[in-house]
């Protein structure tokens, strides 16, 4: 099958360039070609991924054409004339929507959204073959089903990885890892209630890893202060020292209002790190079934309450929770996602 993924990627710490830089090797090892092509200017390249314009698009779809064009996020205008020409040739194209169309997404910058969606993208949908969905829940949340019923659901996936974390830390080590956002990610409820446990006596540490927006930045280091010791921020992480905040964790905190499938939480789980999460990460059914941490409201009491709940497991409960993310983390692993991709994409 010869595959094209067209995306837009600015940095490396976007989360759908961590999707194809290990779906798009791993369908190649399956026989197929596979090409990730960047339609964002003043993007993200490597050897994996190169730039694509309109013309060098209309170029390699007419030399070669592709068995099918998978668009992965809606909110880039060139999608509308790329689109266009798959039309034209007649050449099946799929969307992948990343969240992005999620009920919650679109309250952020909804007049744009609106605006956009009414004039274009209802029309690029509606032609679409068809609508690639993380999970159930994206599907369910989502504020299209109607213009376009074909779905098709494709979770994201986790790297194997070679060690797991020991808890052996003598306090519950908490960690968050993601764009700090505070309406995105409950960082506004996250820390009171993180500060509320600590008021209430609960042994715990918080290292926060990420990325922001300088006014996000000067809000969390104003909220942080005086509880240096207790809440540290360490800034954005990648590589080896990523895979250090996940070998160092007892439990990953994520509390978001809304989220595609979150791929912080597959790294814990494949890191044996139990997860406490908000029902709008889409994964508390995750979670909550395989026994692979606590669901918890996204509320100042209810995520202190939990946080205080998870402190009081004894570390041999934390290990037993930690084998259950580990195999659940299995079922997750990029060759099962490639084979699972391209058959659906058939």
């Amino acid at each position: 099958m010869r595959v094209f993924h067209v995306c837009s990627i600015y940095k490396p710490s976007n989360g759908i360039y961590f999707v194809l830089k290990n779906l798009g090797p791993k369908q190649r090892e399956l026989g197929n070609e596979v090409k990730i092509l960047n339609i964002y200017r003043n993007g993200y390249y490597d050897a994996d991924i190169e730039y694509c314009e309109y013309e060098d698009f209309k170029h390699l779809i007419t030399s070669n054409p592709p068995d099918v064009v998978i668009f992965h996020g809606v909110f880039n205008k060139k999608i509308i004339t790329f689109s266009s020409l798959l039309r034209k040739k007649r050449i099946p194209y799929l969307i992948e929507l990343h969240g992005a169309l999620s009920r919650q997404n679109i309250k952020k910058s909804p007049i744009k959204k609106f605006i956009y969606t009414t004039l274009f993208l209802n029309y690029i949908i509606k032609k679409a073959k068809g609508i690639i969905y993380l999970n159930n829940n994206e599907l369910l949340n989502s504020t299209i089903t109607r213009r376009n019923s074909n779905s098709i659901i494709i979770p994201n996936g986790c790297e194997e990885v070679t060690e797991i974390s020991e808890h052996k830390n003598k306090i519950l080590e908490l960690l968050f890892i993601g764009r700090l956002d505070r309406d995105h990610k409950g960082l506004d409820i996250m820390i009171p209630a993180v500060k509320k446990a600590h008021s209430n006596g609960v042994k715990f540490h918080l290292s926060i890893y990420g990325r922001g927006y300088k006014d996000e930045l000067d809000w969390l280091k104003k909220e942080l202060k005086g509880y240096e010791g207790v809440i540290d921020f360490y800034g954005e992480v990648f590589g080896v020292k990523k895979q250090e905040a996940f070998l160092k964790a007892d439990v990953l905190l994520l509390t978001s209002r809304y989220e595609g499938f979150p791929i912080t939480i597959l790294e814990a789980l494949a890191y044996g790190v139990p997860c406490i999460v908000t029902p709008s990460t889409n994964v508390a059914d995750l979670i909550s079934g395989n026994k692979c941490g606590w669901v918890t409201d996204l509320s100042v009491d209810a995520i202190s309450s939990t946080i205080k709940k998870a402190a009081g497991y004894s570390r041999t409960e934390i290990i037993r929770m930690a084998e259950n993310c580990i195999l659940t983390a299995a079922d997750y692993n990029w060759e099962k996602i490639a084979k699972l991709s391209l058959d659906l994409y058939s």
